[in-house]
């Protein structure tokens, strides 16, 4: 490599290691970097200490006390919310004639050492994934309203997309025990019943074992459009004039963005619009709540959008709006612009998440670590000449109440895609 002309063609690598290369070389994680990082004990429930402004308290209208008067007090509610540890558990099995093969390869490939950086790859998307999906789903949380929707007319037999009236629609948060049972109940509840059951939420079980045969429902959170899917994934067509009802909780803690042209305006101008809302959203952060927006969050694919909004020319740049070094965005209105990477994410490329940093509570419980590595057994008990280990992670993330609203949400839609469909 250090120079001349050289030949490959007698090289073979596995796929496996090709795909490995490009997912560490690609892969980051940066969800950190929001949340208020830290450890704590394991332990059955979590306690996060926090504190915030008592606005019932003396303010600013009551400090003009003179001689011989009461000085009034200002207040700082010192509280405290119960958090409960979210298990991340994974393991790998390998067999001896591939170690074997392996070793013997003309390439440095270890088998083993792939499976247990593959587990750590896993864990770490997860985390990263709980983490935006906690600030997307507290953001929603503040100020939701309840929703009573009758979808029946959009039941035609060739529809399979519906609408709800409103969106955001907010996600249930439901909190587990150690042992996975339900503490206590839902908040915001969501209510699907379909031709007079109630559906439950396509969720494929952790155990890897198969749904139960039935009608189940996928919700897109952004834009509170949602699928009716059997047991295996397949999207379904209701006959018409089923009955289709949907109760649940929308978000008022947002801007919402139309994307179609707005009397013939151009796409410049009309991604202009769209800095302007995250500026507006700013102002609601910190003239309105007295935080400081010092983050703003989209995906790759919306900044690449934004870029072309007529601000980033250079006979129409404003001042702290601008683009990095890369040609992605760097600052919005001041607010520095990140893009997370992580799979899974409910925010998409339909929301921009604006908040200040460091309000969710990150605490490490036991970090990721992995078991000795066993002989592993068939059902009869005999060996198998496989090696078999797991590895295993407990983390806490939570948004204490008070401090949810240091974030809020732009969701971005088109006003004419968004319409029941058969798409």
């Amino acid at each position: 490599l250090a120079g001349g002309t050289g030949s490959i063609s007698d090289v073979k690598v596995p796929v496996v290691a090709e795909r490995t290369v490009l997912r560490e070389v690609l892969y980051n994680l940066t969800s950190l970097g929001f949340v208020n990082v830290g450890t704590a004990p394991f332990a059955n429930v979590m306690t996060v200490p926090y504190s915030y402004r008592d606005t019932s308290a003396a303010g600013v209208g009551a400090l003009r006390r003179y001689e011989g008067q009461g000085i009034r007090r200002a207040g700082v509610i010192q509280t405290q919310e119960e958090a409960r540890p979210i298990p991340q558990k994974l393991a790998y099995l390998i067999s001896s004639e591939l170690r074997l093969l392996m070793s013997a390869s003309p390439i440095d490939f270890d088998p083993m050492a792939e499976n247990i950086r593959n587990i750590v790859r896993i864990v770490g998307e997860d985390t990263e994934a709980i983490n935006f999906n906690e600030l997307v789903f507290s953001a929603d949380e503040v100020g939701a309203v309840a929703f009573n929707d009758t979808l029946t007319a959009q039941c035609n037999g060739t529809n399979s997309v519906f609408v709800t009236s409103a969106f955001p629609v907010v996600r249930p948060r439901q909190a587990f025990d150690l042992q996975g049972n339900a503490v206590g109940a839902p908040t915001n509840p969501l209510v699907v019943t379909y031709d007079g059951t109630v559906r439950a939420e396509y969720v494929l079980p952790a155990d890897g074992s198969a749904l139960a045969a039935g009608i189940y429902y996928v919700m897109d959170w952004n834009l509170g459009e949602f699928r009716l899917v059997n047991q295996a994934g397949v999207v379904q067509v209701p006959a018409a004039a089923k009955v289709l009802t949907v109760q649940g909780f929308r978000s008022t803690n947002r801007a919402v963005f139309n994307t179609d042209a707005v009397g013939g305006e151009n796409i410049r101008d009309r991604y202009d619009r769209l800095l302007i809302e995250i500026g507006n959203r700013k102002v609601v952060i910190e003239n309105d709540r007295y935080y400081s927006a010092n983050f703003a969050l989209m995906s790759g694919a919306l900044d690449n959008a934004l870029t072309q909004a007529e601000s980033f020319r250079a006979n129409s740049s404003r001042v702290a709006t601008g683009l990095a070094a890369d040609g992605s965005l760097g600052f919005t209105k001041g607010i520095p612009t990140f893009n997370p990477t992580a799979p899974g994410l409910v925010m998409g490329d339909n929301r921009i998440i604006v908040g200040e940093r460091g309000n969710t509570r990150f605490r490490m419980v036991k970090a990721f670590s992995m078991n000795e590595p066993h002989p592993a057994r068939n059902a009869q008990g005999q060996f198998t000449d496989q090696q078999e280990g797991y590895g295993t992670q407990f983390i806490v993330t939570h948004t204490p109440t008070q401090l949810k609203n240091s974030l809020t949400s732009i969701i971005v839609y088109s006003a004419t895609g968004r319409v029941a469909r058969a798409a």
